[in-house]
């Protein structure tokens, strides 16, 4: 290889790096489990009564339109490490389960959803990736449960989505 060819193979490599989006990672510290003492933290509370949902196909179901986006259900807080979590407790009077339907979603690299009973025994997740950006989460026991998304401090501008429904078991 000649002078000539080692320069443009140099240019060609930095164009191709400078094109690149590079999203710093949070570090090597391992991710935050959700729902877990790591990140019990004060919670930002959504409250409904279930007398307020509407009749589902299942007898005794029921259905809470939402449609608020992750960003107006609640602030960020910073865990350390590179992680920040987004969380939001979700408070169902006279419900007996309760569980979510997120649309429009879109997680960061890394980026881990969690949905657990405000207990924090019964947890679902960890979602990493959501179909069409649509994702509808298994059941929790309860009238009370928390929504955590751990995710890396350079991810939290990338994070979008909206808490559409929220389904009640009575």
């Amino acid at each position: 290889m000649n002078k000539t060819q080692w320069a443009a193979g140099l240019i060609f490599a930095a164009l191709l790096l400078s094109a690149c989006r590079s999203v710093p990672l949070a570090t090597s510290a391992a991710i935050p489990e959700g729902c877990s003492r790591a990140t019990a933290l004060p919670a930002a509370p959504l409250r409904y009564s279930a007398a307020r949902a509407e009749a589902g196909g299942l007898a005794g179901a029921g259905t809470i339109r939402v449609e608020r986006t992750l960003a107006q259900l609640s602030d960020w807080h910073e865990l350390g490490g590179g992680w920040s979590l987004l969380n939001v407790a979700i408070e169902v009077r006279d419900a007996n389960s309760l569980s979510l339907h997120l649309a429009g979603l879109k997680l960061p690299p890394r980026t881990e959803l969690w949905f657990c009973s405000a207990d924090r025994r019964s947890r679902q997740g960890p979602y990493r990736d959501a179909a069409g950006g649509e994702l509808w989460t298994p059941v929790v026991p309860g009238g009370n449960a928390l929504l955590e998304v751990v995710v890396p401090d350079a991810g939290r501008h990338d994070l979008a989505g909206q808490l559409r429904e929220l389904y009640v078991g009575r």
